[in-house]
């Protein structure tokens, strides 16, 4: 399926054409990667409480905080995808 918008650019309105299918893998490959970092993340906590790292390694703390603001980017990401689709299907003829 291809999507079409208009966006407005310095006063201009430029086509943005997209493929929503393209679009949706991405997506996807985005959610299956970011939930094995999430999983890593919980290997390195669990190694972490049992004393196995470096007192100075900064992986746990630091993916900690990334995992909390990517999971808040995620969810806008999922949002936009599902407004996509909204302005998308409507607007989507096929030929037959």
């Amino acid at each position: 399926m291809i999507g079409f918008f208009a966006c407005s650019v310095a006063d201009r309105f430029l086509p943005v054409f997209f493929s929503l299918t393209e679009v949706e893998k991405d997506i996807s490959a985005l959610r299956v990667g970011f939930k094995s970092l999430r999983a890593e993340l919980e290997v390195q906590q669990a190694r972490a409480v049992a004393g196995q790292t470096d007192p100075d390694d900064r992986f746990v703390p630091v993916m900690t905080d990334f995992v909390t603001v990517a999971t808040f980017g995620f969810t806008e990401l999922e949002e936009l995808l599902a407004e996509a689709k909204e302005r998308v299907r409507p607007s989507f003829v096929t030929c037959e």
